[in-house]
């Protein structure tokens, strides 16, 4: 069963922006925990030294956000185009 490479980006994407946003609001009302959660994922112990940077304006959120809903599709839209493609030759 073919995938439709559009839809199937589109849908991957939005629910990755959504992802984003709540992150994002997560980290802007619970900073320090936010840190605290993110070390382990990046081989950490302790991201103190980052909560100083940790300033989140509607700017920073929205180029993020667009940054990350762009990205996801391309790879998402890519994903889908290669599995059509193998469905196709095997």
């Amino acid at each position: 069963m073919a995938i439709d490479n559009h839809k199937f980006a589109f849908a991957a994407a939005a629910t990755a922006g959504l992802a984003y946003l709540i992150c994002t609001v997560f980290c802007y009302f619970w900073p320090q925990f936010s840190l605290d959660l993110m070390a382990p994922m990046v081989h950490q112990t302790n991201l103190d030294q980052f909560m100083p940077l940790m300033v989140i304006t509607f700017r920073m959120m929205l180029f993020g956000l667009v940054q990350y809903v762009a990205y996801t599709y391309v790879l998402v839209y890519y994903f889908a185009w290669l599995y059509n493609h193998l469905l196709k030759r095997a």
